[in-house]
């Protein structure tokens, strides 16, 4: 990973990171820490589910192909307790299930692994940028 800052800077934004890949969490959570971002990361849904009433992100990154669900129902889970931040879907099977799934949950991005930082850091602007 190459890591450039992005244009906005993380300074004080809080991303939450879904993904059963430790390397994956590791990899994103040393980056988007090394770019002055809050992170947590979490290994299933069940385990994010269960602390998000104590968290507040500015936006989430989630892997679709998750144990026991997709990144897609995960985000609906969420949805049906409160409204979810901006989404970034990360999958190493770019389908047009994927591609249909990112559309219809109105994520920010969909970036098949492995995807630069300059991609991440790009759909991340997007997603925190005021609106």
């Amino acid at each position: 990973m190459d890591a450039r800052p992005s244009n906005r800077g993380g300074v004080g934004r809080f991303v939450v990171v879904v993904d059963d890949d430790l390397g994956m969490r590791m990899s994103l959570q040393f980056l988007l820490e090394s770019l002055d971002y809050r992170v947590a990361t979490f290994a299933n849904g069940d385990s994010f589910i269960e602390a998000i009433d104590g968290l507040s992100p500015d936006c989430l990154i989630l892997d679709v192909q998750l144990p026991r669900e997709t990144g897609f129902e995960l985000l609906g889970r969420l949805a049906a307790r409160r409204p979810p931040p901006p989404t970034i879907f990360v999958t190493g099977h770019l389908d047009g299930e994927a591609e249909r799934g990112a559309h219809s949950a109105r994520a920010v991005a969909l970036l098949e692994k492995p995807f630069s930082d300059t991609e991440l850091l790009g759909a991340l602007d997007r997603a925190l940028a005021p609106r």
